[in-house]
Parts: structure tokens; sequence; C-alpha cells
């Protein structure tokens, strides 16, 4: 409704079960907890007013879904800054983002806990304190400007099984969390901080937290249809894009993630690029040949000293036996 009226956005969180207060987005769910659209807010809310109190008196269970949520924001924004995959912003993660997301982790290592069971009791500590602002400010604008990957990838899967209907936004996002882990073959160590955190507060570790005890064929091909279908949409919408990829491909065979993110943002990066690597090949064509005349130089520069030195040792000694010979003397 704001966005429409473009009116001032004051938005007063009642619990912190997830990062969406301080986003300057909002998604649409249906029925069945599958994402419809998401809606892009001309900006964030101009202001969040958060009181610790009324949320330490909200259910445990949405204080910890919260954390869920927040549980991701760093492992996914540090997987965007690799791959160099961009953010909601259609940037890639500023260093300011990275920093906000690993305090955000911090802090839920931190307080976590701690405001968990302080939450059990209806109290508003400072343990509640920090886990309100990782999970509402650090974490939204984490996701925002970090970026999201397979966690909440796989989330939004779990839409597609029924089984999982039931479960929070933020604790489908903690067992994506730990799926996303395994798959970047993270540090053993890394691995079991999350995951005894989780086991801790209450967090999915397995599917059957989830509520998904029998996996069902027709739900596995739910699924699978779903991001077939996903990525058909995906591919059909960016079709001049990837025309430009697969050129590319074809032209120079190998392609850095430098260079897809160019050509697949920029139409004349392509020919741009054709030229500089003409003049690359140029170059380096010109520099292979003055090295081969260089070396072919030095090889006859060398031939002309050893036959010099052939020479003189050949003729050294008769012109020594010439030079020692006595004269006959004059017998006249």
């Amino acid at each position: 409704v704001a966005v429409r009226l473009d009116v001032t956005v004051i938005v007063v969180p009642t619990i912190a079960s997830n990062d969406a207060p301080c986003s300057g987005l909002s998604v649409v769910y249906n029925d069945q907890g599958v994402v419809c659209k998401v809606i892009y807010g001309k900006r964030n809310p101009d202001v969040v007013i958060v009181d610790t109190a009324i949320i330490a008196s909200s259910p445990v269970r949405l204080f910890v879904s919260g954390m869920g949520d927040a549980l991701s924001t760093y492992f996914e924004a540090r997987a965007c800054k690799a791959s160099g995959a961009r953010n909601y912003c259609r940037g890639t993660a500023p260093n300011t983002a990275i920093a906000m997301a690993k305090l955000c982790f911090d802090l839920l290592m931190k307080s976590g806990v701690q405001a968990f069971e302080d939450v059990k009791k209806g109290e508003a500590t400072e343990a509640v304190e920090d886990i309100a602002e990782a999970d509402i400010l650090l974490s939204g604008v984490g996701f925002e400007s970090g970026g999201l990957a397979a966690a909440h990838a796989i989330n939004d899967g779990f839409a597609q099984v029924p089984q999982a209907h039931g479960m929070l936004h933020g604790e489908k996002v903690a067992y994506g969390t730990l799926c996303q882990l395994v798959l970047e073959k993270a540090p053993a160590e890394e691995f079991d901080q999350v995951f005894n955190f989780c086991k801790t507060v209450g967090l999915p570790t397995k599917l059957a937290d989830l509520g998904i005890t029998n996996v069902i064929d027709e739900e596995i091909k739910a699924l699978l249809d779903s991001a077939y279908a996903r990525c058909q949409e995906i591919l059909s919408q960016h079709q001049e894009e990837l025309e430009r990829t697969a050129q590319y491909l074809l032209e120079f065979e190998t392609m850095s993630a430098e260079d897809f993110k160019l050509v697949f943002d920029d139409p004349d990066a392509l020919e741009r690029r054709k030229a500089e690597e003409r003049v690359r090949r140029l170059r380096a064509a010109e520099e292979a040949a003055a090295e081969q005349a260089r070396l072919q130089a030095e090889q006859e520069a060398e031939a002309a000293r050893r036959r010099q030195a052939a020479e003189e040792i050949l003729n050294g000694p008769a012109q020594e036996e010439a030079e020692e010979k006595p004269q006959n003397p004059d017998p006249f």
C-alpha cells in the first residue's frame, strides 16, 4: 500500500521471526507457502521501531525462527561475494555488507542460546537486545546487500513439499544453511558450530524435524518440476544474455566469473572483448617473433664463435711450427 501511495513507511514488529522489517521488499506467498511474487519498494522503511519487551513476550518458536533466518545471512553473503553473484540491489556485495553479516553471525553465536533461555522466561535482557539487532537489522540489511544463496533456495524448494507446509520460514532456512555448508565443503569446525547451535535452540537439523518423514515420489517430482519451470523462466527472460555468453565461449573457450558478469550485463562487452583479444594476440605474436629472432641471432653468434674457435685450434699448431722451424743457411 505504501509503495503505491508513495508515503512514509514506519514498521513496528511485534515478533522477530524473520528479517523482513528493515527490508525494502515484500514477499507474497499463496496458501501453500509458495512465493507468488516479490514487491520491490522505492526505498527501505523510513523508521523501524523495536520494543524488545514485546519481542521477549512473543512465542519462543517465532523468536527461534528469526535466529534461523539470520543464521544464513553471513554464509549466503560470503558465497555471493566469492562467486560475484548479484544482490537485491543488482550490485555485488560490498565489504560493509559482509561485515554486517559477520556481526550478525557473531551475535547469534555469542548471545543466541542465552536469549533463547531469556525469551522462554519472557525477560527482555541484553542477550535479547543482541538477537533482535541481529535478526531484524543486521540480517535485514545484510541479505539485501549481501545476497542470497543455497540456504534460501532450499527453503523455496520446501514449498513444494506439503509435509513441510507447517514449518516457519526461518526453520526451513536454518536447515538450508546446514545443506549449503555441506555443498560448500565447509570446514568441519564451522559446520559443527552451526549444527550444535541449531540443536541447542531447537532449529531443524534433519528432514524429520521439518515434518518430512515420508519421502513421496510425487512430491520429489513436483519439486523437480518446479525447479525446471523456474529454470526455463530464467532462461527465457535472459535469452540475449545467454546467446552472448555462448558466443563468448565459442570464441575464447573459457570464461571467468568477471567476464561472465561483464558479458551478461553489457551487450557491447563481447565485441570489446574480441577487439581486446585481437590486440592481445597480435602483440603476443609480435613478441613471440621478436623472441624467436633474438634466439636465432644468439644461436648464429654462438655458431660463429664455435667456428672461429675450431679454426684457431686447427690452424694454430701449423702456424707455430712454421715459426719455430730454423732457416737453412745459404750454402753460397
